[in-house]
């Protein structure tokens, strides 16, 4: 018996020690590209941004869907930027599906916020005119004005302030080259720990439709038909398009998922990110109140 429970107990350390080395693995040449990568997008003075972000349940029902054009700008004080954003939720039976458009303009440390597409069973007022945002959250409640609003500049640039190295990284596998615009690109995959996406200016950008106490969107009629995602029950994978001449991300890709497969199928939120204009000139300006 003594033996037997010796080659179980050996059995286990051979299947354990490969899991504890999985992180010394990690090639840190490709992690080395990455950060050379973020380096030069964090010294653009200016870019456009297309992103559309997807929240996925049972596999292959999508419940909510975000699309948004963004230009942006950076100034002694921050990011201004300009955005159109289109909101897409499946809010379930009789209704279905229902679409609310914005526009946001951010300018010196200030957001403002319009709706150019509002459904009529929305029962609150929502203004078609421009106003600041914190003036409409005070007045309305800050749910929706956090949901248009969330994904800032500083949220969508902060992607490229991520630690990216062998202690945030647990994976990273390099895919065959693609061409975006005419420029070939290198294409890495990384797996990153989700604690350290929660806690940095990113969070808002790739998590938006749910993390850090998130409810699952859709119908909740039971305790079984809510997920909660927080930073220790889901994994993280990035995808980076990097051109070869010029160490610009052109594309980011990225998928959040529950790491038990029982709730995998419950919901995953998957986005796509272009990076495209790169200082290009821009104009932002500050909205006129009311108009």
């Amino acid at each position: 018996m003594k033996a037997k429970i010796l080659a179980i107990l050996m059995s286990l350390l051979i299947f354990l020690i490969p899991l504890a080395n999985a992180q010394e693995d990690v090639d840190s040449t490709i992690l080395d590209e990455i950060e050379t990568a973020f380096t030069a997008m964090n010294q653009v003075n200016s870019l456009q941004i297309h992103s559309q972000t997807e929240v996925t349940e049972s596999v292959d029902r999508i419940v909510s869907k975000q699309m948004m054009e963004i230009d942006l700008v950076k100034t002694e004080s921050g990011w201004n930027g300009y955005s159109l954003s289109t909101h897409v939720m499946d809010v379930g039976f009789p209704i279905g599906q229902v679409s609310i458009a914005n526009e946001t303009i951010w300018f010196d440390g200030t957001t403002y916020i319009r709706f150019t597409d509002v459904p009529r069973m929305i029962p609150i007022d929502l203004p078609r005119t421009w106003i600041n945002a914190e003036v409409f959250a005070a007045a309305q409640g800050a749910g929706i004005s956090d949901v248009m609003t969330r994904v800032s500049p500083n949220a969508l640039m902060g992607l490229f302030s991520l630690p990216i190295n062998s202690d945030t990284v647990s994976d990273v596998i390099q895919l065959p080259d693609e061409s975006i615009d005419d420029r070939l690109m290198h294409v890495y995959k990384v797996t990153i720990n989700s604690g350290v996406v929660a806690s940095s200016p990113a969070n808002p950008a790739l998590l938006n439709m749910g993390m850090a106490g998130g409810v699952r969107p859709g119908e909740a009629s039971d305790a079984s038909s809510t997920m909660v995602l927080q930073p220790d029950n889901v994994r993280i994978t990035l995808s980076f398009y990097i051109s070869q001449d010029t160490d610009l991300i052109h594309r980011m890709s990225s998928m959040v998922m529950p790491l038990q497969a029982e709730e995998a199928a419950l919901m995953t939120i998957t986005m796509q990110t272009d990076f495209l204009s790169f200082n290009e000139p821009i104009e932002i300006v500050e909205p006129v109140l009311g108009s």
